[in-house]
């Protein structure tokens, strides 16, 4: 799973000098986004859990991992420390 690539800040209507300007920021964000693809094994790593953590009825088997504040073991207790 990838970490999402987000780019903030783009507007439209722009025109003249405002519009050249976003048009090299965003040629930038296009770059930056392939190098990050080229070296896409060097990128940080998102774990999520595996089909083989979940028992029969989907919930996560106690031996397993826990990696999002969505999937736990004890669906009514989060620690945001944890993560």
């Amino acid at each position: 799973m990838l970490e999402p690539y987000l780019i903030h800040g783009v507007l439209g209507g722009l025109d003249g000098l405002a519009k050249e300007k976003q048009q090299q920021f965003l040629n930038e964000k296009v770059k930056d986004f392939e190098s990050r693809l080229m070296n896409i094994n060097e990128g940080p790593i998102i774990p999520f859990n595996r089909e083989e953590d979940f028992n029969d009825d989907k919930t996560l088997k106690p031996q397993a991992p826990e990696f999002s504040p969505f999937v736990r073991h004890n669906p009514y207790k989060w620690d945001a420390d944890s993560f």
